[in-house]
């Protein structure tokens, strides 16, 4: 999902979970993530996110790319991004349009 700045929640969480060495500092990471939503039930599952990470058998990138594409889908309601300052979804917007005419094309 795309918020209006074009910026994917879900990759942006998935990129604060990779470039680090090791699982803990994996899990520091995502610690420190889960912290920073101003949200109460995203924090709760940020930190869902980050026992299951925790409790992985195989800690390599390939598994917790996979662990965690799959886990971010399913505890992560990305659209509640997508709202505007009224606090309401812009209709007009096609959540599923992946069309690069964003406005800011040259």
């Amino acid at each position: 999902m795309k918020n209006e700045n074009r910026f994917s929640f879900d990759d942006a969480l998935l990129t604060a979970l990779f470039g680090t060495p090791n699982r803990q500092n994996t899990i520091d990471r995502l610690g420190v993530v889960c912290t920073a939503f101003p949200d109460e039930e995203f924090r709760t599952r940020a930190v869902i996110l980050r026992e299951r990470i925790r409790k992985m058998d195989d800690f390599s990138w390939t598994a917790l790319c996979k662990l965690s594409k799959w886990e971010i889908s399913q505890l992560f309601d990305s659209e509640r991004f997508l709202y505007d300052s009224e606090d309401e979804l812009d209709e007009d917007d096609d959540l599923d349009d992946e069309d690069p005419d964003d406005g800011c094309s040259e």
